[in-house]
């Protein structure tokens, strides 16, 4: 849904910061895809590279994601 809105709002730079390491991983490709997940990251992916637009993932400590927490 996230990425759905960026798209909608015409951001052109995105820094995505989550807190699960491994997922960061998937999306750099670093790490294999267990199949259970890979149709989610496949997604997930594939909207990102629709966007066409500058793209950062990085990892954030779970305290540092409180807010986005709250939000949801």
């Amino acid at each position: 849904m996230g990425l759905n809105l960026l798209k909608n709002m015409g951001f052109i730079k995105l820094w995505i910061q989550v807190d699960l390491l491994v997922l960061v991983g998937f999306i750099q490709e670093s790490y294999n895809l267990h199949l259970e997940h890979a149709h989610m990251i496949q997604q997930c992916k594939d909207k990102i590279n629709g966007l066409r637009r500058v793209f950062l993932i990085s990892h954030c400590y779970r305290e540092a994601n409180k807010v986005a927490d709250r939000l949801t």
